[in-house]
Parts: C-alpha cells; structure tokens; sequence
C-alpha cells in the first residue's frame, strides 16, 4: 500500500513539474504530493517507529534512505518557502527554486527507489528472524532410531 501511494507520489510531482508553467494547478499538485508524503511518513513513524530504528543498529541503506527522506521533506518546505515569494511577484527567487526544484525530483527518486530496497531487506531480515524463531533450540541428544 505504501509503495503505491509512492508512486502515487511520484506521478503527482511529475504532472506538477509538467504543469510548472501553470502556477495555480502547479501548485495544488505539489501541496498534494507534500500532504500525501508527509502522511507516508507520519504512518511510517506511528506503525514501524521508523527513528528508533534508525537511532538503534541499522544497517548503511537504512541510513541512507531516511537521510534521504528528511532532505526530501527539507526541500519541500524551500520549494513551498520559495515558491510563496514566487507567487508574490519576487521573480528573483526563481532560480533558486528552479535548483532546489531539480535537487528534490533527484532527492525524491532516490527515496523512491531505495524505499523499495529497504522494504525487501527488512522483509527479508523479518523471514530469517521468524525461522530462527521456529527452529528448535538444540538438536535432540538421540534420534529415534538411535534409542
């Protein structure tokens, strides 16, 4: 479901970078992709107590991806910071928001896709940790056949 919503995400920025051109539409896009990002990771936060992971042992991709979420949301706030002034006339602001523009589409694509790597490693982790779980804890001393 997350990673639909992702992606959901992902379309909903390209269609507002397609519609730039366009601020009143340009902008309802963006905001929309910022609510649904921001409930992703507030789900996230709630369900998966996704800093406590981070904080506790996690593994280099793990860092990097929430590293990479926090600047995405970073760049959402300049993007809606700059993007005001924009819209009040101060033209001078717009080369700023153009690189910082540029900057979260790359941002928001690495989280995309290493989103994805981060939920088939703990996926993965979460199978192995069950099947220790399940495996008997010492073999038997003797086997049927041996009594």
């Amino acid at each position: 479901m997350l990673h639909l919503l992702s992606t959901l995400v992902v379309l909903i920025v390209a269609a507002g970078v397609a519609l730039r051109r366009r601020p009143e539409i340009h902008v309802r896009l963006m905001a929309t992709a910022f609510a649904i990002d921001l409930g992703i990771v507030l789900y996230i936060e709630t369900t998966r107590h996704a800093v406590a992971q981070v904080t506790g042992p996690a593994g280099p991709l793990i860092w990097f991806h929430a590293t990479v979420s926090v600047l995405v949301l970073a760049a959402y706030v300049g993007q809606i910071t700059i993007g005001r002034r924009l819209l009040a006339g101060r033209a001078t602001s717009r080369r700023l928001h153009i690189a910082i523009g540029i900057a979260f589409c790359l941002l928001r694509g690495t989280n995309y896709f290493t989103a994805f790597m981060v939920s088939h490693q703990t996926a993965a982790a979460s199978q192995q940790a069950a099947q220790r779980a399940t495996a008997p804890l010492a073999a038997p001393l003797f086997t049927p056949a041996q009594r």
